[in-house]
């Protein structure tokens, strides 16, 4: 039996990465047997956390960046706010409107003791 075998055990907090590898681009992390993406709106500013694929596509969000406090999907440069919603579509004529589906499947991301930590249910044990 793997432990994602026991959904009891995704309320929990798990440390991904320490906090000084979280500074100015994504950080893929994983837990449960799912990629996860980590990153900072801004050097030093608060941890966000999401599957790591794009909405779009499904590209590796960690192998994109940050750019006006979004995270930008490396295929088709999508931004994403941080709580997942995209915020903008390159490709899209400029005023468009971008589709309410079009958003990450995020997760609880906190930082204590130097570490980061994730939780990947929708309401967390404290």
């Amino acid at each position: 039996m793997l432990i994602s075998d026991i959904p009891a055990l995704r309320e929990y907090w798990y440390p991904v990465a320490y906090s000084t590898d979280v500074t100015d681009k994504p950080v893929r992390a994983e837990l449960f047997g799912e990629g996860l993406v980590v990153w900072r709106d801004e050097p030093g500013g608060r941890l966000h956390g999401a599957l790591d694929y794009c909405a779009h596509r499904g590209a590796r969000l960690s192998q994109g960046w940050i750019d006006d406090g979004c995270l930008t999907c490396p295929y088709h440069g999508w931004q994403f706010g941080d709580d997942g919603r995209c915020v903008n579509i390159p490709q899209n004529p400029a005023g468009s409107a971008v589709p309410p589906r079009a958003r990450l499947a995020t997760v609880h991301a906190d930082e204590k003791y130097e570490l980061v930590w994730l939780c990947v249910a929708p309401t967390p044990r404290e």
